[in-house]
């Protein structure tokens, strides 16, 4: 295999590992820590709206 061939498979596993984390988080998480992140998200987004 050449290196292009390596790094692309380097990345689409990384993705397919980061897909499979993210899944795992929203099906795990309580409810409850879900609100509290989307919170301190729409905070967020608020206080750099003001600026």
């Amino acid at each position: 295999m050449t290196l292009e061939g390596w790094i692309f498979l380097a990345v689409s596993w990384l993705v397919i590992i980061g897909m499979a984390i993210f899944c795992f988080g929203q099906v795990l998480l309580p409810h409850q820590h879900k609100k509290k992140i989307r919170a301190h998200i729409k905070n967020k987004v608020i206080k750099n709206r003001k600026k």
